[in-house]
């Protein structure tokens, strides 16, 4: 004789609970938008203190410190005695983010520029009798036309070149350095460089290894330095 299937119990949903969703849902919109308003705060605070230091880096490290902050302070503005762990994401990745955003737009123009000019790659010419050439190694006592790739978020306002051999600076058209101008579209040399500031050094070098140093300077007052290494032949 067959024995009988017992019957399984059919799987019920569990009832929604309206008001329990609705004070969720208000308390999480709550958490969002105060970790906004939280971010712009801290996001002006970062950006007054890397204006203050002249130091980015500062500005950074207190504004991601202060976005983790918001665990001791959101209690104090809603109940947050419910929150599991995973609740807390929310809050904190919304204020990393916007802090990011705001300090970004307030450290660039039009408001600041807090970062310096971007050095970029410097280039040797020479006379070849046709036409004036880039080279990895000039010859030495002639005349050598130095070009290097300067930008910026606004505008480079100067630049100078340094000559150093081994540890003893070399004297530059008599002066320890001097000041790069900007390269015309129309040069005489016909070179492209969009961005290109330029130096002509008339005597040349003697031969062996130099070390070309270039700073170049905004309008805000930010420089950066960068080195090269140059071989005379």
């Amino acid at each position: 004789m067959a024995k009988k299937k017992k019957s399984e119990p059919s799987f019920e949903f569990p009832e929604f609970d309206r008001s329990e969703w609705l004070v969720k849902e208000v308390r999480d919109s709550k958490a969002g938008l105060f970790s906004i308003v939280w971010a712009l705060l801290m996001g002006l605070a970062s950006w007054q203190i890397a204006l203050a230091t002249e130091q980015a880096r500062y500005g950074l490290l207190f504004g991601f410190a202060a976005c983790f902050s918001i665990v001791k302070v959101l209690p104090l503005v809603i109940d947050t005695s419910s929150f599991e762990r995973k609740n807390w994401a929310g809050p904190i990745l919304t204020s990393v983010f916007a802090w990011l955003g705001f300090f970004i737009l307030l450290s660039n123009p039009p408001f600041s520029d807090i970062a310096p000019p971007r050095v970029g790659g410097l280039d040797f010419y020479v006379d070849d009798g046709d036409n004036w050439n880039t080279t990895m190694s000039p010859p030495d006592g002639t005349q050598l036309l130095f070009v290097v790739d300067l930008r910026d978020n606004r505008e480079v306002t100067g630049a100078r070149l340094a000559l150093q051999e081994g540890t003893e600076g070399v004297l530059v058209a008599g002066g320890t350095y001097v000041l790069l101008q900007p390269l015309a579209t129309d040069n005489e040399w016909d070179i492209e460089a969009a961005y290109g500031w330029y130096f002509m050094l008339d005597e040349g070098l003697d031969s062996g290894s130099y070390t070309v140093r270039i700073t170049a300077f905004d309008e805000q007052g930010n420089e950066k330095q960068r080195s090269y290494l140059l071989d005379i032949a």
